[in-house]
């Protein structure tokens, strides 16, 4: 299974951000996802978290060089998500020639909520809270802003023409133009109303 992830222009703040994908396309492993409803925890040798809420696309037709107009058969069903990263370690190892790959990647860095038709997330309005305990701290006024249809189209499709997708596969989307910093003790809570669809805790 492979994760892709589209932002690592906003993970190391390059003001180059929404240039070119390939610039900005990243891998992480399995070992990063992390199910709703767990905790991660701040160790010893981090600097501190920040986070990205994430539109997830689940891959579910195998593929490779297909066109964008095309790209539409390879998937149905979507999830949102938080990635979290270390971003002063990232940057810190980067420098010194780390692969970008294992720079940013650590147990339980992408949270992951579950899959639903992708129609269903483009008509839902869901926020994002952050919490300390039962205390509300930061929630989004708007509703999180998801990437058209033909911006899907042309992910899927430019990252097909260096991969081979396979079924399971997930590429993901950052529904942000920043990282924001958390603290330990607080939670983070992707919602639509009184659903909750996504929840982690930072210890």
């Amino acid at each position: 299974m492979k994760v892709f992830c589209t932002d690592f222009d906003l993970l190391v703040g390059n003001s180059s951000a929404g240039d070119s994908l390939m610039t900005s396309l990243y891998l992480r492993g399995d070992h990063t996802l992390l199910n709703s409803g767990k905790r991660v925890m701040i160790t010893s040798w981090m600097r501190g978290l920040s986070y990205m809420p994430q539109l997830v696309v689940r891959i579910d037709r195998a593929g490779k060089g297909f066109e964008s107009r095309f790209a539409d058969r390879y998937y149905r069903r979507a999830a949102w998500g938080v990635a979290l990263a270390d971003r002063q370690l990232v940057l810190d190892r980067l420098s010194q020639r780390m692969d970008a790959g294992v720079a940013y990647s650590f147990d339980g860095s992408l949270a992951v909520g579950d899959f639903y038709p992708i129609e269903e997330l483009w008509s839902s309005r869901v926020t994002l809270l952050e919490t300390e305990g039962a205390t509300p701290l930061r929630e989004s006024s708007d509703p999180l802003p998801l990437p058209s249809g033909d911006r899907i189209n042309e992910v899927v499709s430019a990252v097909a023409q260096l991969y081979l997708l396979k079924t399971g596969d997930c590429i993901c989307f950052p529904l942000g133009d920043e990282y924001k910093a958390i603290n330990g003790g607080h939670y983070l809570f992707i919602a639509e109303g009184d659903q909750e669809l996504l929840r982690i805790g930072i210890e």
